[in-house]
């Protein structure tokens, strides 16, 4: 019965990295990355404790992905467009938020956060 949670929760990882980074080519490999490699490097566990705390921080990380990422879209050099699932707006830039790191470095964040437990 785990196995079949376990994999719903990969497929469902794997389709809310797409809807949430739709379009950003690096954001959609980092987080594709991150979720092979978490699965990977627990997929030898048998504890069922320690699988249901998997789980939970694995859906915990689904619901943060689904809920709380804002893509931001260059619409000159000193202004971004934020988009949301059913809003939009624009915002000035300092040079910091447009360092092209900067996505892949809320994603680490992200997957740090909630997989240091």
């Amino acid at each position: 019965m785990r196995s079949r949670e376990v994999l719903k929760l990969f497929k469902t990882l794997h389709r809310t990295r797409q809807h949430v980074f739709k379009n950003d080519t690096r954001a959609l490999e980092a987080a594709r990355l991150k979720i092979n490699e978490e699965f990977k490097n627990n997929k030898d566990e048998t504890s069922s404790e320690k699988i249901a705390e998997l789980v939970k921080i694995g859906s915990d990380v689904e619901f943060i992905l689904r809920t709380s990422v804002l893509q931001g879209v260059h619409v000159d050099s000193n202004q971004c467009l934020y988009q949301e699932k059913n809003c939009c707006w624009t915002t000035s830039l300092s040079a910091t938020h447009r360092s092209k790191n900067h996505e892949l470095g809320r994603i680490k964040f992200f997957w740090s956060l909630l997989t240091a437990a």
